[in-house]
């Protein structure tokens, strides 16, 4: 060649030309993020360079490229030997730390590290490495509060939804209350001035009346709850006071009575008895009904009872009315009357059936009787029926005792139906039976099927369809539950005149003890209707007045789950709940009725049951700590 250049091969030089051709001491994880698609131009750049000085440079000659060098002074891990590194080895740090961060890995496949802490400038903030446990500290962390979270949410919801069931359990209980205590005002209200009437010096009425007793509006659903609260408690005490009137005003006649006709009473004449408690109470009817019923509790309470004394109790007060001579006369009652096949109290003829009779009682209640001997059997009569009464409530707190059922301690609800029977009422019955509960049935005397006589025509459906209304009121019976008269028509009471009332109630009983055999003792005025000769007219036929507390509302709804909403939002205990065992959502609400109650720990019983007997002619009954007396 010219100029005795020699060729690349004779010059070629395998040591490091460059400060950024050292290779430090990697680790192999480390020198694999070290390499990149983007490094490569530029290596091979640095090799031609590298080329074309061998060319003209004499390598041999170039200061430190000596043997001396390549033997001596440089440590294995590319340091001079002193401890320190070396303006090359710095010089190459500065310039790799460059390259690597400028350059990414092409291959996706390797495990390669982009920012090592060996491949980093000193002007590069070093980025702390990634820490498991932190992470899955953190995500605990994260966990923890999102169930910290959901468990609040559900706590939430359970307080929402038990303050909204809470606020509309306190409404319903404040419209029922409202009402029922505005209505048991007013009636009693006019039952103490007709008891003032019949008292001589009796004074004026002293109890005032609260602003809105008569305002229809007073009670009406679209208040805020706190304000029908209020009412009802202004209401309930107007009406306490007013009972405590009454009960005064009778001690007095009972005294003054006593000092009148001491010595010249028979045993059972009460003296407390006002004239208008013994025009109604001695009434013919009432003596009837009163021995009729006495006679059937007899017979159907056996082996039922706790204690036998009382049945033994019941029977003499049976044998003391028909032997009574003076009682039983205009009764075509005696001795001798076989009263368990119930034809002297079911004969149409019998006085004791009487409308007209029991009309004329209850328009001349506080009239005087015109002859002595009146006088004399209406007392005995009306002492008779007290007696009778008194005795057999005493048979049925037996069997309560028998049954283990004690309302006082108890947490008792009675369930009652209405407007039956129909095709719905034998499900009702069948349920009642499979549930083992006892209920009180308030018949509508045309649909029993034993009214014919009065007047109907009757088809063959019709007849059929009576058939089977007279085994439903008879298995109903026969498994425990109670029948009452609930009218002929369902025609309410204040509206008709005291005989055309009288004749509808008369009706009905003899259709319900046609079919069941059992003497009617229970009213219950449709829609809660009644007024103080409604009453009078009640107490003329022996019958206590069963209203209630707890409207379902199933008239209304039409719905089995709303239906059973309202019982539970106003049941308490000694709860009387309204129902009609003409609906089929009734009829497929009662079994969850049922188990709610019982689930709610309420014992289920009939009327009788939770008033420990039978309420007394007049009274009426709204549950068992509301009973506004005659």
């Amino acid at each position: 060649m010219a100029r005795g250049f020699r060729t690349r091969k004779e010059t070629e030089y395998t040591g490091p030309m460059f400060a950024w051709d050292r290779q430090t001491s990697v680790p192999a994880d480390e020198s694999l993020g070290a390499t990149d698609a983007a490094a490569e131009p530029l290596m091979e750049a640095e090799t031609e360079v590298i080329d074309l000085a061998a060319e003209f440079i004499d390598l041999n000659s170039v200061p430190g490229s000596g043997s001396g060098r390549k033997s001596g002074s440089e440590s294995p891990d590319g340091s001079d030997g002193s401890g320190s590194p070396s303006q090359g080895e710095l010089s190459a740090q500065r310039t790799e730390g460059v390259h690597t961060d400028s350059f990414q890995d092409p291959n996706p496949h390797t495990n390669s590290h982009p920012r090592t802490r060996g491949s980093r400038s000193r002007h590069t903030p070093a980025t702390p490495p990634r820490r498991p446990h932190a992470t899955a500290a953190t995500r605990r962390h994260g966990k923890r509060f999102v169930a910290i979270v959901a468990i609040a949410v559900i706590l939430a919801l359970v307080l929402i939804t038990g303050g909204a069931l809470a606020g509309y359990r306190y409404y319903r209980l404040a419209i029922s209350d409202c009402m029922h205590y505005q209505y048991a005002y007013q009636q009693s209200r006019a039952h103490l001035e007709a008891v003032a009437a019949e008292i001589d010096n009796a004074g004026d009425i002293t109890v005032s009346e609260p602003s809105g007793i008569y305002d229809d509006s007073s009670c009406n659903a679209k208040q805020l709850p706190t304000t029908l609260a209020g009412r009802a408690h202004k209401f309930k005490t107007a009406w306490q006071q007013v009972e405590t009137e009454i009960t005064k005003l009778r001690k007095q006649a009972a005294s003054d009575s006593a000092n009148t006709t001491a010595g010249t009473t028979s045993s059972a004449t009460d003296t407390s008895l006002l004239p208008m408690d013994l025009n109604l109470s001695g009434s013919t009817t009432a003596f009837a009904n009163a021995i009729a019923h006495a006679q059937w509790m007899l017979d159907t309470s056996k082996d039922t009872v706790a204690d036998s004394s009382t049945r033994i109790k019941l029977q003499r007060a049976i044998e003391s009315a028909l032997a009574d001579t003076g009682a039983v006369q205009g009764t075509q009652l005696s001795t001798g009357t076989d009263l368990a096949t119930r034809d002297a109290a079911a004969d149409t003829a019998n006085p004791a059936l009487d409308s007209t009779a029991i009309a004329k009682s209850a328009d001349t209640a506080s009239g005087s009787l015109p002859l002595q001997t009146e006088i004399s059997a209406v007392r005995a009569r009306a002492g008779h029926v007290k007696a009778l009464n008194k005795a057999v409530n005493a048979v049925v707190k037996s069997q309560n005792r028998k049954l283990g059922i004690d309302c006082s301690v108890q947490k008792c609800v009675a369930l009652t139906f209405d407007d039956g029977p129909n095709e719905v009422s034998p499900q009702v019955v069948q349920t009642l039976q499979n549930e083992g509960v006892q209920a009180t049935f308030f018949a509508v005397g045309q649909t029993v099927g034993a009214g014919s006589d009065s007047g109907s025509d009757s088809s063959a459906d019709d007849s059929a369809m009576s058939s089977t209304m007279s085994s439903t009121m008879a298995k109903a019976l026969a498994t425990g539950s109670v029948i009452g008269d609930h009218t002929w028509n369902h025609t309410d009471l204040p509206s008709m005149s005291s005989a055309d009332r009288a004749q509808q109630l008369v009706d009905t009983n003899r259709a319900v003890q046609s079919v069941t055999g059992q003497p009617v003792r229970l009213l219950r005025p449709p829609h809660g209707a009644f007024d103080e000769a409604s009453r009078r007219t009640a107490v003329a036929m022996n019958l206590g007045l069963v209203d209630y507390d707890v409207d379902s509302y199933d008239w209304k709804s039409l719905n089995a789950l709303k239906t059973r909403e309202k019982i539970l939002a106003q049941v308490r205990p000694g709860s009387i709940v309204l129902m009609h065992d003409i609906h089929q959502s009734t009829a497929d609400a009662l079994p969850d009725v049922i188990h709610d109650l019982r689930r709610l720990g309420f014992t289920l019983v009939t009327v009788p049951q939770l008033l420990d007997g039978y309420p007394a002619p007049g009274e009426v009954v709204y549950s068992r700590a509301m009973r506004v007396q005659w």
